[in-house]
């Protein structure tokens, strides 16, 4: 039996050698193969986050939307990991399709919740988080390609929310923050979302203002925002917004051609600027954002303080349904009224707004270059008018690639100094990597021990010979 085992075992090497060999030529042609080691770092707070949340010390709610299907584990975990060691920090999930997110919803300041976002909220103020904060994505534009409606071949993609999330916590607690009055009571509309967003990237209180007759604008107003009011607005309130702007304030007007611009020509006016009305239509196809769409507008940036950051960044701007403005009369030592967008010189203003029929160039427009945004200073006071109603609107902002945006944030930057930021806390990379060995290691294991096995059953079969 010994003899047989000793004659055998050069055999038996020889098969351990080849299913070694061919194992390892199965394993290298299955390229796509790997295992999924990343580590649950995303879920576990590092400490800079859990600072934060330690220092939460009022009440904060956080609602997350979501269904069994689309429930996401890291971010499961991490939003239970901050309720669990802050005991005034609370979850609730809220299913898309129940009637809880009508309630939910009202609760967002306007906000859109949808399924993947999540409400941060305390008494002071609230911020949603959409999965463009949670998540963050970079594809392949040669080599992306669908499987199942999800992307496949990222460059790159990160789980951010553990950044986004201690913004938010800070967002909605923190008591040193400059705050935006958004003036109403007139029928305003234009601004949604978007305007949340900018407040909330740069540490800004956002408020909602009626004044009462007699009131005067709050004294903690960083800025007053006034947006296409649909309705007059009364002699009284233009004298509490002309009070404001004479101590030193700071406001930004957002109009279109078919805002109710009852008493605010004397606003506008007396800081040197007024209302051209009708609609701007531009025949300069590199002037607009489409030609079948000559309304929507892509004027120039002019020399200013406030449009410097996107001149130097090559960023413009979109303004779709546009009002001229132009100088007032009024002249004085001190003030500065300058322009900041301006259209090409083959523009002209349709003034029969209430009958358009076409947007071609009429009997009756007028020719020429129009402002359609400018900005007035004087002392400590600034007043910027936009003529574009909807230049902070969600679906706007968005198509105008950041630049309208960066715009807002440059004006405001110019009426006060914003809060510092604290630093970004680290994303963690959803790509897991393909289990390897290094270059020594794979040696040793694939050539270099099936060899030493060889040799050995070859020296010993030598010895059993002999």
């Amino acid at each position: 039996m010994k003899k047989l085992l000793s004659k055998l075992r050069p055999l038996i090497v020889v098969i351990a050698l080849a299913l070694v060999v061919l194992i390892n030529a199965l394993i290298g042609g299955l390229g796509g193969l790997h295992f999924d080691l990343t580590p649950r770092k995303a879920a576990t707070p590092v400490a800079e986050a859990m600072d934060v949340v330690n220092a939460v010390n009022e009440p904060v709610e956080l609602y997350i939307v979501e269904t069994d299907d689309t429930r996401n584990v890291w971010l499961d975990e991490l939003l239970d990991r901050f309720a669990a060691a802050n005991g005034k920090i609370t979850l609730e999930s809220v299913d898309p399709s129940s009637a809880r997110l009508e309630t939910v919803q009202a609760l967002a300041d306007g906000e859109t919740l949808a399924d993947g976002s999540i409400l941060v909220r305390s008494e002071k103020r609230s911020v949603a988080l959409d999965s463009d904060d949670l998540f963050s994505y970079e594809i392949d534009q040669m080599t992306y390609y669908y499987s199942n409606g999800e992307v496949i071949n990222y460059t790159s993609a990160d789980f951010t929310a553990q950044d986004a999330l201690c913004r938010a916590l800070t967002y909605v607690t923190r008591d040193d923050m400059p705050v935006l009055y958004v003036l109403g009571g007139h029928g305003e509309n234009g601004w949604d979302g978007a305007l949340n967003a900018i407040c909330f990237r740069n540490n800004i209180a956002l408020e909602t203002l009626t004044l009462a007759p007699g009131e005067a604008v709050p004294e903690d107003a960083a800025a007053v925002l006034l947006c296409n009011p649909a309705s007059p607005v009364g002699e009284e309130t233009v004298d509490a917004l002309l009070d404001y702007l004479k101590n030193g304030g700071d406001m930004l007007l957002l109009t279109s051609y078919n805002t109710d611009f009852t008493g605010l020509d004397r606003l506008v006016g007396y800081y040197g600027m007024a209302r051209r009305a009708g609609l701007v239509v531009d025949n300069d196809t590199s002037h607009v954002y489409s030609s079948d769409y000559k309304y929507y507008l892509k004027p120039d940036l002019r020399e200013h303080d406030i449009t410097a950051p996107l001149i130097e960044a090559k960023q413009r701007v979109i303004m779709p349904v546009t009002e001229a403005i132009t100088r007032s009369d009024v002249r004085r030592a001190g003030l500065n009224a300058q322009p900041l967008l301006m259209t090409s010189a083959k523009a002209y203003l349709k003034t029969n707004t209430d009958a358009v029929s076409t947007l071609d160039q009429e009997e009756g427009d007028i020719p020429g270059q129009f402002i359609v945004g400018m900005a007035a200073a004087e002392g400590d006071t600034r007043l910027v008018w936009l003529s574009c109603a909807t230049f902070i609107a969600a679906g706007v902002s968005g198509a105008s690639g950041g630049g309208n945006d960066a715009l807002i944030e440059s004006a405001f930057r110019q009426m006060f100094d914003f809060p510092a930021q604290a630093e970004a806390l680290p994303a963690v990379s959803l790509i897991t990597e393909p289990l390897s060995l290094p270059m020594v290691p794979a040696l040793i294991a694939i050539i270099a021990l099936p060899l030493i096995c060889l040799l050995i059953g070859l020296i010993r079969r030598r010895k059993y010979a002999a």
